[in-house]
């Protein structure tokens, strides 16, 4: 079963993988640096080596890059999520001094804070997992933009030109081929990226909440960017009647529904879907106060 983080927690891991981008990210910089360095090596060698060796770096960089940018796009949702409960921790705090029922447990839930003693949504703010494959091929791209600067390096060595030359002259012969395949593969990658984030894009975006306003009726917001799909609400494990919509857009878009029974400490589920294909259904529950 996967540990539950809190938010410091989690805002933790994720600048560590902000630093793991940076730690490769220095060492492409000193690569690129040493290429500069071996600028002399590389006139003794073919044009072509130099052109794959800065090809590879930029794209190093670039996959990178987008890491370390899409990382630093989640560290600041939740860091605006989290500075949002605990405003809410702070009114209710208040609310509670002037109403003088349960004012010290709200004064010491608002000291704390959310940071160490709540739990981010899972499915709003799951680790970006482009982030991952990106960073991967990152580090490969940097791994393999190493090899044109050793043959650059010793290519004024007989011996290693003896062994190096055939395989040049192949890959020249081979060159519209193997720039076909590339440019096809990096096609399916964009392409198969790009479908899968359209998927499961709405799904991941949709971020509900809901306040119970008095007297059983809520209101149901969804704060995320995207639009959810099969949206219910569940009081006690009951449908709710009128709370059920097949589109309920994002953006802070509000709708309200009305329980029959309410009662302190009901349980109130939403359930959601994504697209018509990423039909996985997600739910989150609030309590009445």
């Amino acid at each position: 079963m996967p540990r539950t983080l809190t938010f410091n927690e989690q805002i933790s891991d994720y600048q560590g993988w902000q630093r793991r981008c940076l730690y490769v990210a220095g060492g492409l910089g000193g690569l690129i640096l040493f290429g500069d360095l071996a600028k002399d090596s590389f006139s003794d060698a073919p044009s072509s080596v130099r052109a794959v060796f800065m090809t590879f770096a930029i794209l190093a960089a670039g996959l990178i890059g987008y890491s370390y940018t899409r990382v630093a796009v989640s560290i600041d949702s939740l860091q605006r999520e989290l500075e949002r409960r605990n405003v809410a921790l702070h009114a209710a705090a208040a609310a509670a001094i002037a109403s003088g029922t349960g004012a010290d447990a709200a004064k010491e839930a608002a000291t704390a804070g959310a940071g160490d003693n709540e739990v981010p949504d899972r499915v709003v703010f799951k680790f970006p997992v482009s982030a991952v494959w990106t960073f991967g091929a990152g580090f490969v791209l940097l791994v393999i933009s190493s090899v044109p600067l050793l043959v650059a390096a010793w290519w004024k060595y007989p011996q290693l030109v003896h062994w190096v030359v055939p395989f040049y002259n192949w890959l020249r012969g081979a060159m519209d081929l193997i720039a076909v395949i590339a440019v096809i593969s990096l096609l399916v990658i964009v392409g198969l990226t790009l479908f899968n984030l359209r998927l499961v894009g709405s799904v991941r975006s949709a971020q509900f909440n809901a306040i119970h306003t008095g007297s059983g009726a809520w209101e149901l917001y969804n704060n995320g960017g995207g639009i959810a799909r099969n949206v219910k609400a569940y009081a006690d494990g009951t449908l709710i009647t009128g709370a059920e919509w097949a589109h309920f857009p994002g953006s802070g878009a509000m709708n309200t529904f009305t329980d029959a029974s309410p009662a302190p400490g009901r349980e109130i589920k939403v359930t959601w879907t994504g697209t018509a294909i990423r039909t996985k259904e997600r739910k989150k529950t609030f309590t009445q106060t």
